[in-house]
């Protein structure tokens, strides 16, 4: 859950932060409990080689206190100047989770097939077992090479997208756009960004959207992002829908698609496909705005993306120290027939907030946290609190992954820059 704001000043403390069958209309449901909390302690990943101009040395933010603060409503703004006590707020990050090529054995919970009856003369043939993840431990993530600083503007919550040969970047706005878009046409360079969704619906309080997401549906886009509806003061996600990754996007809701006000409100989609074609979609529910600490579900996507159907279970819960009580902007992978659950944690607005990871065995769970001792990626060299992770597959099926860090811009005001690097999965 990402707050919008940019920051600016020598000294940084900024902007950084029962299974129900079927979802009502407006998802208000609840998570059910995870089906598995256990955790395994994990190596961070290799240190990150900076990108080749490093930013100027500067003031990391201030770190918090306090671990699981409760986040007002009210505390969420477009400031250009950060608050002195900074207060977690909704998350950034989130994309949908592509499926990476194998790199073992086949996908996970592939249905058993009927046995054919038994002959009268003779015992039947033992059906096949029911495929699962494979053996032994999951592989560990890491960078395999440099992690580069693509762009060194205000790009927070990031998501990155393919359109045949041309890529977008999805965004939290900054000033009054809503959300910001921009395309590239190599990863390597970025184009000037553009807001995707210039008109909230009516239900909609202007000036709290946050962390975009898009899902290609039925020949259109489905653009899913955080927002504060109005009437009951939470933050909650809707969905919009445009003809092109650029927009501009429509949502013509009447209401929140999910909003679990009883849990603080739900932030940060996340929307995944699986080898099969299954939509997912991934949040977090805000129970820091309650003072709790909060969780990450899930819940299966409708063939159009715009309801949720099924089971609604909870992945995972802060409940590593290094998390400080929040976990948020969910976001998957499918590699070798394991789906990894990348996650932002710790407050967003300080040195304290990394990257952390968990291993499924479905896309709804259950979930093993492999980073329950530290972060699997913190804050390193010129990159501070990384957050908003956003895996993707490129265009030679490697698989890479894009999130936010502050950093220094040219003009020297802190930003969360967009990085990106490519992972390798095992030693």
């Amino acid at each position: 859950m990402s707050r919008v704001v940019a920051v600016a000043s020598v000294v940084v403390a900024v902007a950084v932060a029962g299974v129900v069958a079927n979802a009502s209309a407006t998802g208000t449901a609840e998570f059910a409990r995870p089906t598995l909390t256990a955790a395994t302690p994990l190596a961070s990943p290799a240190a990150a080689s900076p990108p080749a101009t490093s930013p100027p040395a500067t003031s990391p933010p201030a770190a918090s206190s306090s671990p699981a603060a409760s986040s007002s409503p009210a505390a969420s703004s477009r400031a250009t100047s950060p608050p002195a006590e900074p207060s977690p707020a909704p998350h950034p990050a989130a994309r949908p989770l592509v499926s990476a090529p194998p790199a073992g054995t086949g996908p996970a919970h592939t249905p058993a097939p009927t046995p054919p009856p038994p002959p009268t003369s003779a015992p039947g043939p033992t059906p096949p077992p029911v495929p699962s993840a494979p053996a032994g431990p999951a592989p560990t993530p890491r960078f395999d090479g440099p992690v580069v600083r693509l762009a060194d503007r205000d790009l927070p919550d990031p998501f990155v997208l393919r359109d045949g040969a041309r890529w977008w970047v999805y965004a939290t706005g900054t000033g009054p756009a809503n959300l910001q878009v921009a395309p590239s046409p190599d990863l390597a360079t970025l184009g000037p960004s553009t807001d995707p969704l210039p008109q909230l619906p009516g239900w909609a309080e202007p000036g709290f959207t946050w962390a975009p997401a898009v899902l290609p549906r039925a020949g259109r886009e489905v653009l899913y992002y955080s927002v504060r509806d109005a009437a009951s003061g939470r933050q909650c996600i809707s969905a919009a829908v445009a003809d092109t990754p650029a927009g501009p996007f429509v949502d013509a809701s009447t209401g929140p698609m999910v909003c679990q006000t009883g849990n603080g409100g739900s932030i940060d989609p996340a929307p995944f496909v699986s080898a099969d074609g299954t939509a997912y979609l991934l949040w977090k529910s805000d129970d820091n705005a309650l003072g709790t600490r909060t969780r990450i579900g899930g819940q299966r996507l409708s063939d159009d993306g715009l309801s949720l159907v099924g089971p609604r279970p909870a992945l995972l819960s802060a409940t590593a120290r290094w998390e400080g009580g929040v976990v948020e902007g969910p976001a998957m992978a499918e590699v070798g027939g394991r789906y990894y659950l990348f996650y932002g944690a710790n407050h967003w607005d300080t040195p304290g907030a990394g990257i952390g990871y968990a291993v499924c065995t479905s896309p709804l769970g259950p979930c093993v946290n492999q980073s329950s001792a530290r972060a699997w990626f913190a804050t390193q060299g010129p990159l501070i609190g990384p957050s908003g992770p956003d895996p993707f597959v490129d265009a030679t099926g490697r698989v890479r992954l894009a999130f936010h860090a502050w950093a220094m811009d040219a003009a020297g005001h802190f930003v969360r820059s967009l990085w990106i690097g490519t992972l390798a999965f095992g030693s």
